[in-house]
């Protein structure tokens, strides 16, 4: 059988198996599609609230004057962006409600809050217990702490003091954080990587955002410009200090990403190995003097390194397991308390499965049999999740290996760590653009799945951006890890607004229903030259999708099955799209006619924007929701009417307008992102990843877009300009 036969039988084959029997763990044995995330009764955003006195009109305030021990002070001053109605000690401002803050020396995390209509108590562990608590605390008055590099937004006018008893916990998960992907050219590689003060009071805000929000811990990945460059090293050091001794000031634990073998090093990363058969030096020697950069030697106290092995590329089985524990040995003998952990990734390639100890496994699944000190997280990729169908990324079926191996050892009482993501980035979520709160329902729904069988050591959240509503996924997962609850709950809390919560909720699962369970995804997210190159060498990542020349040369049978599957689907998520627009009040004036009124979608772009910025990118989010999969289905559609002999030009024209509103939309978003100070974000820029341009500049001229417009016009005319590459 030809390539081509073949990926047409296995795209087929995803929306075909979804459509009649359904795929994955859950769908395979039962027949029917996985349970919804939030199935069962979601806990309260705010438990034991008490009514306020019906006979007592509420007294109101216009801001909030925190006061208490020093200690207590201390742990909460900067625990906030700065506000002038949030005001910390001194004289109480005129129309003030009073907060009193006291440090709980009996634990870390946990809080209590008491609110009545006349004050405030907020009892902690201090800073992280204290930290969360009054940032739970004005989210309840009304004020907003959305994106890490956004200001604290205020409540229009006064505010009552709703009374309610709050109590967290300390959480199960001992570890809760970010893993800052700075291998990429996204907010944190500003922040965490490269010297200033500008840069450094970034890093701090990011630190304090994570803190506010529950966590316990932040991550970034080394690069190796500090390998190269005595001068860039030493810079680095210092900068690296503050950013630690701010973020260990905070209660947070600190990590480091670095890479073991430079042969699978495909992105500048760090690495401790550069040529494990290098003659005049030992892996030993080579790890050594890698590890001298970056622990007490130069003076940094990391807490955690997290040891990675790239992407696509192995190594001998008795090599990585040995150079795993020679990595260990050397970080004891320079950082005796860090702790070591292990990313055991994804990519089901023939070429990645080996065999150990008569045991044929995922070569990165080789890390179990290090020093058991090692911990290994479990990694998945985009918003797929351990439960459903994973669509062919990185040639998974499912990451049921994956899955297994953290059940089992959650029910050995082995720690194990779960590392998904929140983002993907390179040609699939942000970069297109999409807005997708499906990341919710998926990081959720693990959470959800995997709680009653034992607790995490760690969650760690691998981020790539966070505009276009991508700081919600991290908001609303590190939440979740520190006090439970669904997506209709953390989404009414990220908007403050249950009719957008619940709203989004609904929106969250029919997108894991369109792109997860009817494979839709690859069609939504875009391709660049090297997702094409890897494709014609058999290396997957992002799942593989049929191109429109593939489509229209395909027989009628099979082109009605794929209008049938996919094209179904992707109808499915413009409805979708459209009624979110109305039920958010995003958009409530977008009718719901059979066919999408692009007029109507204009309307609501150039209506006056929301003063909320939550609303406004919610808007532009939305928007770009109902044109994403609007364009790329008139595409195809305009492929099989040339293939089944009738004109395509309407769907031409469809596809050309929703090209040209959602470049307005693109533009209208990146007129008004929350990272205003670093305007490189869709621009080139040199910088020391691969990537010399920041993660919103494929976005910001639709490439993905007019790349598959590029090939429609080859398809339907013989004839186009060059295809952007969409990644150099």
């Amino acid at each position: 059988m030809s390539n081509v036969g073949r990926r047409w039988r296995s795209a087929l084959r995803w929306g075909l198996c979804a459509s009649v029997v359904g795929c994955g763990t859950d769908a395979a044995s039962s027949g029917a599609e996985s349970p919804p995330a939030d199935a069962d009764v979601p806990s309260p955003a705010v438990p034991d609230t008490d009514p306020p006195d019906a006979g007592t009109p509420p007294t109101t305030y216009q801001s909030l004057h925190v006061t208490g021990a020093a200690g207590a002070l201390e742990a909460v001053r900067d625990a906030l962006p700065a506000h002038p109605r949030v005001v910390f000690d001194g004289a109480a401002p005129a129309g003030s409600a009073p907060v009193v803050v006291e440090v709980d020396p009996a634990c870390a995390a946990c809080f209590s809050l008491t609110v009545t209509s006349t004050g405030v108590t907020l009892r902690g562990g201090a800073p992280l217990g204290l930290a969360a608590g009054l940032t739970e605390l004005v989210e309840h008055v009304g004020f907003a702490v959305p994106h890490p590099l956004g200001p604290l937004l205020a409540p229009e006018g006064s505010f009552a003091l709703a009374p309610a008893e709050v109590r967290r916990e300390e959480p199960a998960i001992r570890l809760r954080g970010l893993h800052l992907h700075t291998l990429h050219p996204i907010e944190a590689l500003d922040a965490f990587w490269l010297p200033g003060a500008t840069q450094l009071e970034r890093a701090r805000r990011i630190n304090r955002w994570t803190a506010a929000n529950g966590g316990n811990f932040v991550e970034w990945v080394a690069l190796g410009d500090i390998q190269l460059d005595p001068a860039r090293h030493a810079a680095w050091v210092t900068h690296t200090q503050a950013v630690i001794a701010d973020a260990h000031a905070r209660g947070l634990k600190v990590g480091l990403g670095i890479q073991l073998f430079g042969q699978s090093n495909l992105q500048r990363a760090f690495d401790l190995i550069d040529d494990p058969d290098e003659a005049s030096l030992t892996r030993a020697e080579q790890i050594g003097a890698a590890l001298d950069l970056i622990t007490p030697v130069s003076g940094l106290d990391f807490d955690v390194y997290n040891l990675s092995f790239g992407e696509f590329i192995g190594a001998d089985p008795e090599l990585f397991v040995d150079s795993v524990n020679l990595a260990y040995t050397e970080l004891q003998a320079r950082a005796p308390a860090a702790q070591m952990v292990t990313t055991i990734h994804v990519g089901d390639h023939e070429d990645l499965r080996v065999t150990y100890r008569g045991e044929e496994m995922l070569y990165y699944f080789l890390a179990q049999f290090a020093d058991p000190a090692v911990v290994p997280w479990v990694h998945t990729v985009m918003f797929y999740n351990l439960y459903d169908p994973a669509g062919g990324a990185y040639h998974h079926v499912e990451f049921d290996e994956h899955r297994a191996f953290i059940e089992e050892r959650l029910a050995d009482g082995r720690p194990v760590g779960y590392f998904p993501e929140t983002a993907y980035w390179i040609a699939f979520d942000d970069s297109v653009p999409q807005f997708l709160p499906v990341y919710v329902t998926s990081r959720l729904l693990d959470l959800d799945r995997l709680a009653p069988q034992g607790a995490l050591d760690a969650h760690v959240l691998f981020s790539t951006g966070w505009e276009w509503g991508y700081w919600l996924h991290d908001r609303a997962a590190l939440r979740a890890t520190f006090r439970g609850g669904g997506p209709q709950v953390h989404l009414t809390e990220a908007y403050g607004d249950p009719v957008v919560g619940a709203a989004l909720a609904t929106f969250g699962e029919a997108q894991r229903g369109e792109l997860i369970l009817r494979f839709a995804a690859p069609y939504t997210a875009g391709r660049d030259i090297y997702i094409d190159a890897g494709d014609m060498g058999g290396i997957i990542a992002a799942p593989d999708r049929l191109s429109l020349a593939e489509v229209a040369g395909a027989p009628a049978a099979d082109r009605t099955a794929f209008e049938d599957t996919i094209l179904a689907a992707l109808r499915a998520l413009v409805e979708a799209a459209r009624t979110a627009l109305r039920a958010t009040g995003a958009c409530p004036d977008v009718p719901s006619t059979p066919d999408v009124d692009l007029a109507a979608l204009r309307a609501c772009l150039d209506a006056p924007a929301p003063a909320d910025p939550r609303r406004r990118e919610l808007r532009d989010g939305l928007l770009i929701d109902v044109l994403r999969p609007l364009f790329v289905d008139a595409t195809y559609r305009a492929a099989l009417a040339r293939a089944g002999g009738s004109d395509p030009a309407p769907q031409v024209a469809l596809a050309d307008a929703a090209l040209v509103l959602a470049q307005a939309v693109v533009e209208a978003r990146h007129a008004a992102l929350w990272d205003a100070e670093s305007p490189w974000l869709t621009t080139r820029w040199p910088n020391p990843t691969i990537y010399p341009y920041g993660f919103l500049f494929q976005p910001h001229s639709l490439c993905h877009w007019r790349r598959e417009r590029n090939q429609l016009t080859r398809l339907l005319e013989g004839r186009a300009p060059a295809d952007p590459n969409c990644a150099l």
